[in-house]
C-alpha cells in the first residue's frame, strides 16, 4: 500500500435493539431478565398514559366542565334575582307632578297592578282621609295617577288615564292636551271631583268636547259619580263664563267650562268651578 494513500476507517456497525441488549449484557453484566423487567415497567407507564386518555376520563372531564358551568349560571341567576329584590325594597323615587293650579295637598296613587275599580276605591279612601283632616275648610286636593317607568313612579299620560277608566274621547282632544290635573275640591264637608285640561288649541278642544258630549255622562260616571245618561248638555252662563251643563231634576250633575282660552275645567257643580278658578288665578299670580 502506498504510504500516501489515506487510511481506510472501519465502518461502524448499525445499532439495533438486539445489539444494544447484547452489549449491555456483555459489558455491564446486566441480565436479560432485568432488561425485560424494565421494558415491562415502561410498557405499564405507557398504558397508564393511554388510560388517562380513555373515553371514561374524557367523560369525567366533560361532566366536571358542565358542573362548573351550572355553578356559574346559578350564581348569575342568583345575582339577578337579588338585584331585582333590592329594586323592590328600595325606596322609589316619585316624579312630582307639575301644578297647573295652586293645591293644598297632593297624593300620588299608583295605577300599576290594579283594576280601575280598585284604583277608584283607593282614590275614595284617600279622599275620605283628606276630608276627615280638613273638615270645614276650603281645600284643593290633587291626585297624581302614576305608573313605574324605569324604576321611577311617573305621572301617566292623559291618554293612559282615559284608557284606564274606559273613556274614549276624540283622538284630536287627547293629542292637543299638554297637561292635566285630576283631584277634588273640598267645600265644608262636600268633595267634588274635577279634571283640568291644558291646551294651546281652544277651537279644536271645544269642538272635540261637543263631539264627545253624547257619551261623556256614561264614561264619567265611574270616576265622578252618578250622572243622568239620558240628560243633554245645555248652554249656561256661570259667573260670566260660558259653560256646558247637564242638569237633572233641577240639580247640576256635570259641567265643563273654559276659565281661559287654554284651560278647560270639567267638574260637577258651579261652586267647585269657582273654587278651581280662584286657585288657578292664584297660581298665575304666584308664577
Amino acid at each position: 500500500m502506498d504510504p500516501q494513500d489515506p487510511v481506510e476507517k472501519p465502518i461502524p456497525n448499525i445499532r439495533t435493539l438486539r445489539s444494544d441488549v447484547a452489549d449491555a449484557v456483555q459489558k455491564d453484566n446486566i441480565s436479560a431478565f432485568k432488561i425485560a423487567l424494565a421494558e415491562q415497567k415502561r410498557g405499564d407507564a405507557e398504558n397508564q398514559i393511554e388510560q388517562g386518555r380513555s373515553p371514561a376520563n374524557k367523560r369525567n372531564i366533560i361532566l366536571l366542565s358542565l358542573s362548573l358551568l351550572c355553578i356559574l349560571i346559578a350564581c348569575g341567576v342568583g345575582g339577578y334575582l337579588y338585584y331585582q329584590y333590592t329594586l323592590k325594597i328600595a325606596p322609589k323615587e316619585v316624579v312630582i307632578a307639575k301644578n297647573i293650579i295652586t293645591v293644598n295637598q297632593t297624593q300620588n296613587i299608583s295605577f300599576s297592578g290594579f283594576s280601575n275599580k280598585e284604583v277608584i276605591q283607593n282614590i275614595n279612601n284617600t279622599r275620605e282621609r283628606f276630608i276627615g283632616q280638613n273638615q270645614g275648610k276650603k281645600q284643593i286636593f290633587q291626585i297624581v295617577p302614576t305608573m313605574p317607568q324605569n324604576g321611577v313612579e311617573t305621572k301617566i299620560s292623559l291618554a293612559s288615564f282615559f284608557e284606564f277608566f274606559e273613556m274614549s274621547p276624540p283622538s284630536v282632544l287627547t293629542r292637543n292636551i299638554n297637561d292635566y290635573i285630576f283631584g277634588y275640591s273640598l267645600n265644608a264637608s262636600t268633595s267634588v271631583p274635577f279634571l283640568i285640561l291644558k291646551t294651546d288649541t281652544y277651537e279644536q278642544i271645544f269642538a272635540s268636547m261637543l263631539t264627545w258630549e253624547a257619551t261623556i255622562p256614561k264614561q264619567f260616571s265611574s270616576l265622578f259619580g252618578p250622572i243622568d245618561e239620558f240628560a243633554s248638555f245645555t248652554d249656561v252662563t256661570i259667573h260670566n263664563r260660558d259653560s256646558r251643563v247637564i242638569t237633572s231634576q233641577g240639580k247640576t250633575q256635570l259641567l265643563y267650562s273654559f276659565i281661559d282660552s287654554n284651560t278647560l275645567v270639567i267638574t260637577k257643580d258651579p261652586d267647585s268651578l269657582d273654587q278651581i278658578t280662584d286657585a288657578y288665578l292664584l297660581s298665575q299670580r304666584v308664577q
